[in-house]
């Protein structure tokens, strides 16, 4: 069972310094807050959890609590959750510490600790929309090697969802060895941005359905972003993507036309 520590930072400088950058970027900020989380793939017992979160927290300036144990700090007024954390693959340096760190605090060998993501979420408070919280996570992460999740105030404080989740990204594989075919002759143009952009479709991803609601109305004049959330049976998901390819409609119309001289759709490894 994978666990999650968080750290909180009281009066924290680089909140400051983020919350004066977003203004000066346009968004009506109030305030932000910053918490450090470490996800711990592994099983711990709670008093190992607790060894850990000792190390990792610093008196009087930082403060640490076992997300998963229902421990969350909570500001008592913010709008938004943005989560900003690596993907697979990815060299993750303060997890890597933070397993280091595990390693020493338990006297355990590094083949009894699992891998540790770091990631870092931001509270923020303001007159803030969600388009408004997802722009800003993707103004600051990069996409090459980060991803974000947005929440709001509501889901990160409900009973059923509370706090951002555990972060996990893990690398998985399979003995599968063909490529995959991508469908780019019969796709309209706001799907071919969506692959330029986001990159090839890969899996669909459960969302609450009022999550689905708060997308479809926020991008609503908005396809190339409300196309990648789709109703099945009853459920409701977003279309995840493996990362965006950096080109734009002009560059994928001239993928296109060569593919339509070739007579068959390209491969993923192609694209």
């Amino acid at each position: 069972m994978a666990h999650r520590i968080e750290i909180g930072t009281s009066d924290d400088k680089r909140a400051q310094v983020l919350r004066d950058d977003l203004r000066k970027r346009g968004y009506n900020i109030d305030s932000v807050s910053l918490v450090d989380a470490f996800n711990f793939d592994m099983d711990l017992a709670s008093s190992e959890l607790e060894i850990i979160a000792s190390q990792l927290d610093r008196p009087l300036t930082k403060e640490s609590y076992v997300a998963d144990q229902g421990e969350y700090e909570v500001p008592e007024d913010f709008a938004w959750a943005v989560e900003i954390g690596y993907l697979p693959g990815v060299t993750d340096n303060l997890g890597n510490t933070a397993r280091e760190m595990a390693v020493d605090a338990l006297k355990k060998g590094f083949s009894d600790i699992g891998k540790v993501y770091s990631s870092q979420v931001m509270l923020l408070s303001g007159d803030l929309s969600l388009e408004d919280a997802e722009a800003i996570g993707q103004e600051l992460a990069n996409p090459l090697i980060q991803n974000i999740k947005v929440k709001s105030a509501e889901d990160y404080t409900s009973e059923r969802d509370s706090g951002m989740g555990l972060w996990l990204p893990r690398v998985t594989g399979n003995d599968k060895t063909e490529a995959d075919i991508v469908d780019i002759l019969n796709a309209d143009d706001p799907e071919l941005q969506r692959i330029g952009k986001k990159g090839v479709f890969d899996r669909l991803v459960e969302v609450s359905h009022d999550k689905y609601l708060e997308v479809m109305e926020t991008y609503k004049d908005d396809e190339l972003n409300r196309g990648d959330y789709v109703e099945k049976d009853g459920e409701f998901f977003q279309r995840g993507r493996r990362g965006p390819l950096a080109l734009d409609l002009k560059s994928m119309h001239a993928i296109v036309d060569y593919f339509k001289e070739e007579g068959r759709d390209p491969t993923d490894i192609e694209i």
